[in-house]
């Protein structure tokens, strides 16, 4: 290269006003419409061919200087300044051009931004911070240094001046108004107010209020919000690390998309608290089983941005026309960019404002400063109660006495300069620790809701224009790294290749895709959620068994998504912890119409409660927004009813579309957005009580009757499921045996004879020998748990035997006999084990097939497979000796069998008379010892 970089910084100045003169030409001639880099190409070129002048002083001219100082002459000149913006960007535009030693030139270029962009303040950047006395600084008038062929630039430039003054005096009317709050926030030992349960509760139990308030839980509206509780202090999480690594990408656009609920707010916080960023938000409607605390949480002002001034803009087009296309989608970037402007400065000039009081204050900028900044942003009453003042100043910015065009162009103008002011501010005031690499510390733009964000009222479509402006907006900040956009469903479409190009050609951006944001599952993360929930009820409750048990059944009910187990703790601690199990009760019944049975052994003072602060559930099943989609309603009902019957096989939906997620019913449990979960308590039962009492949807029996033939392996047989329906509806309430079963003629047992019996659950603490019964009324909406029945591998059957899980009806796999298992309760308190072989058959059974069903139901044959051989398991190696044991230890009255258990033969079509059955019975009792009846 002929010339040295020095030259070429000295000649930046001096050069400007022939390269300004040519791109002025250059821009006319062509009615404006050049793309940034084709006049970088064409002023290169035009600027090399004038000696002494390099390939390396042309671009530094033409680019840095000229762009900068006609940045709101051109959008094509803008989207140079766009690539300024970007080491990156820069390295591939010279790496493309082909300018020889690019690295070198690279490198000169990096110096040279910041000159360029002190140009275009007309102030050097490296000036001592502003007096603190007024949070902004109207910048002062230009100095004249450009030649007589610039003079109408000289004249724009005064004019904008004088609008920036204008600008800036409006924000600073605003911004004086919140220094005294944010003296307070920045000071060291500002905490945000904490939650005090003597004003909601009694003073019966003065330990628990103490305790309570010792957790300085942040109280939002009045209520303890968890969101925001301990926030930023998860540092040495390593599962939550691995998630955010993920999310915080510097060089990507990454779409954070799991159903509402499931964690994705408290993942953006969370990396907030490490990065710098500025966090949007949608709050028109109210999130999926969130208490008020929740409801209206961030800033209103790019809401407002996009339904009040953006979508209401003449001549902006939500959805982008096939013919005129390019034309129009330049007139939504430049509405958009008009609009967006305002509410990008207003966050800025906030941010600015922030960092210098902590200057102010005489100490260095710290970590703990990203968590502050974050609150701000989340909760800005904080700022000010009584208004929102991002929003309040994004207006103020709005109304301007100039054009709509030059008020954009100066908020991009001032976007640029105070971005760069506040990274040197960072630079030199914030606590670098020992070798933190300074280069790390990148700046975000986080939207969150995002399908909320983009829907109006009357069109559930979303704008994909509207999204893709915000994206160029957020990445046209030059010092902004990544941007993340989080939401329930986000339609891969509304980035496609199209979108992609538009962004931003000279960069290089990744597009990620995730819904890693962890939940509360007993598979995936065991112990996650008992010992979350621990964390908020008091020691006292925890001493005893009742206590325990309660974890137990919080964790049982709220299985799933985070903010179920968050939104009840929320409302549990309101009550003072005066029953909580009957609270838990009330809770789950208020949600989905059932009620919980599995605690109706505690004899515990009743309790009344006030209004839960939140709204059901079951009134947000939202079913009527597939009205018109038969086959999204037939793959949803299926998944929810074989959920229920047979929990962890078929809750998986593969290839239905997002608006599963997006409606609340489904969830992704790995991240990458495939697979597609039903399976959470809450859900399964309000949304199967709301099939069963809302026309025109298919019932559960009606289900069970259409798929009784169906037969999906072992895991999920359809006349499986429709007789363990049958029986938990004839077994609801205490039932006649001899009105269900068929016995042997003259054998039917003494403890059977005239008895009725109900079906029940057993269930007990792992650790303890206590076993508790909980009836199962199905028709009556009584509830041991979720579920109705579950298909079980052969670890699960043994827990199911011991009581370890609480289900009803147990599909064990093929290799241990039975097709089903289940437990009667009979009315003089006696427990009976049911063993169930089925057959549905199109041909009539014969004798040898009728044998071996019966053999099957056999204790000592469990688990013994065709060849005699045992079947063994990794994990328990006597599998079939303890499946013998726990059939023994029924609790309750003695039998007088050693196994007390009846074994059940169903033969469909019933072709098979009652005295074969007789024989048969009869056969197998002669054979077999200790084999129940």
């Amino acid at each position: 290269m002929n010339s040295q970089p020095s030259q070429s910084k000295q000649n930046v100045v001096s050069d400007s006003d022939l390269a300004i003169s040519f791109l002025i030409r250059n821009v006319t001639r062509n009615g404006g419409h050049l793309t940034g880099p084709q006049i970088l190409h064409e002023a290169i070129s035009e600027y090399s061919k004038r000696p002494p002048y390099s390939e390396q002083t042309a671009l530094t001219a033409c680019s840095l200087d000229a762009c900068t100082r006609l940045l709101g002459r051109s959008p094509a000149l803008y989207e140079l300044l766009l690539a300024a913006g970007s080491c990156q960007s820069w390295k591939k535009t010279v790496d493309a051009g082909n300018l020889s030693q690019a690295p070198e030139l690279y490198e000169s270029i990096v110096d040279l931004r910041l000159s360029a962009l002190s140009i275009l303040s007309d102030s050097q950047l490296a000036r001592p911070p502003p007096d603190n006395s007024a949070p902004i600084q109207v910048p002062s008038q230009p100095n004249n240094h450009t030649a007589a062929a610039t003079t109408p630039i000289n004249h724009q430039r005064q004019e904008s001046t004088s609008a920036s003054a204008t600008i800036l005096s409006k924000a600073n009317s605003i911004l004086e108004l919140i220094v005294p709050a944010l003296r307070e926030i920045i000071a060291p030992d500002w905490k945000l107010k904490s939650w005090d349960p003597s004003n909601v509760s009694s003073s019966e139990h003065p330990e628990i209020h103490s305790w309570l308030s010792e957790l300085q839980i942040p109280v939002i509206n009045g209520e303890p919000n968890f969101l925001l509780h301990q926030l930023g202090n998860l540092q040495k999480d390593k599962a939550m690390d691995e998630r955010l690594l993920k999310i915080l990408n510097p060089d990507a656009i990454t779409f954070l998309v799991n159903t509402s609920g499931s964690g994705k707010t408290r993942h953006l916080l969370e990396g907030l608290c490490r990065k710098w960023g500025f966090y949007f938000c949608s709050t028109q409607n109210e999130k999926l089983g969130l208490p008020p605390p929740y409801e209206k949480f961030g800033s209103a002002d790019l809401m407002n941005c996009i339904a009040h001034r953006l979508l209401a803009t003449e001549g902006f087009t939500a959805i982008l026309p096939e013919i005129d296309f390019y034309d129009q989608l330049q007139r939504n970037r430049a509405i958009a960019k008009a609009c967006l402007a305002h509410v990008l400065l207003a966050r800025v000039l906030v941010f600015r404002a922030f960092l210098d009081s902590i200057i102010a204050s005489g100490r260095k900028i710290t970590t703990d400063d990203k968590r502050r900044w974050t609150f701000i942003q989340v909760h800005p009453a904080l700022l000010a109660p009584s208004s929102d003042v991002f929003d309040q100043l994004a207006q103020a910015l709005n109304t301007s006495a100039t054009t709509p065009e030059v008020t954009a162009a100066i908020c991009w103008e001032l976007l640029t300069r105070f971005l760069h002011e506040q990274t040197f501010l960072l630079d030199q005031h914030y606590e670098w620790g020992p070798g933190q690499d300074k280069t790390e510390e990148h700046l975000y733009c986080v939207l969150d809701d995002l399908p909320l964000a983009f829907r109006s009222e009357k069109d559930l479509n979303i704008p994909r224009s509207v999204l893709r402006e915000i994206l160029v907006s957020f990445r046209s900040l030059a010092l902004v790294k990544g941007a993340i956009l989080a939401g329930t469903g986000v339609d891969k479409l509304l980035v496609d290749e199209q979108a992609i190009s538009m962004v931003n050609k000279n960069a290089l951006l990744k597009y990620i895709w995730t819904s890693m944001t962890g939940s509360f599952d007993k598979n995936s993360s065991p112990g996650l959620q008992e010992a979350y929930i621990r964390r908020y009820v008091p020691p006292t409750i925890l001493a005893n068994a009742v206590g325990k048990r309660l974890i137990k059944r919080i964790a049982d009910w709220l299985e799933g998504r985070f903010r179920f187990t968050a939104a009840f703790l929320a409302n549990l601690l309101r009550s003072d912890f005066k029953n909580p199990h009957q609270f838990l009760d009330d809770w789950v019944e208020y949600h989905t119409r059932f009620r919980p049975t599995d605690a109706r052994d505690l004899t515990l003072p009743y309790a009344v409660y006030t209004t839960f602060s939140t709204s059901e559930l079951y009134n947000q099943v939202d079913f009527a927004r597939f009205a018109s989609r038969q086959g999204t309603v037939a793959i949803l009902t299926n998944a929810i009813y074989e959920s229920l019957l047979r929990r962890d096989m078929t809750s998986i939906i593969e290839n239905e579309d997002d608006s599963l997620v997006e409606a609340g019913f489904a969830r992704y449990k790995s991240g990458d957005l495939k697979q597609k979960y039903i399976s959470e308590p809450l859900i399964l039962l309000a949304s199967a009580h709301f099939i069963d009492n809302h026309a025109p949807y298919e019932t559960l029996w009606q289900y069970l009757k259409h798929h009784v033939g169906s037969n999906k392996g072992s895991r999920n047989n359809g006349f499986e499921n429709y007789i363990a329906f049958l029986i938990a509806n004839m077994f609801a309430t205490l039932t006649p045996l001899e009105d269900v079963f068929d016995f042997p003629e003259l054998q039917v047992p003494e403890w059977a004879k005239n008895k009725r019996a109900r079906l029940v659950v057993l269930s007990k603490e792992v650790g303890s020998n206590e076993v508790f019964t909980s009836d199962f009324n199905w028709p009556g909406n009584a509830v041991a748990s979720g579920q109705l029945g579950c298909s079980l591998d052969p670890v699960g059957t043994k827990e199911w035997l011991n009581h370890e899980r609480k289900i009803p009806f147990c599909f064990p796999p093929n290799n241990m006999g039975p097709d089903i298992m289940f437990v009667l309760q009979l009315e003089d308190g006696l427990y009976i084990w049911v063993a169930m072989q089925l057959k549905y058959l199109s041909d009539p059974i014969t004798m040898d097939e009728l044998k071996n069903a019966a053999r099957s139901t056999v204790p000592a044959k469990y688990w013994i497979q065709k060849n005699g051989v045992q079947f063994g398991h990794v994990k328990y190696a006597n599998l079939a000796q303890d499946t013998l044991d726990a059939l023994g230890k029924l609790p309750g009255p003695d039998t007088g069998m050693r196994y007390p258990l009846l074994r059940v033969v169903v033969v469909s079509p019933p072709t098979v008379a009652i005295d074969l059955l007789d024989a048969i019975s009869g056969e197998c009792l002669s054979e077999e010892q200790d084999c129940g009846y």
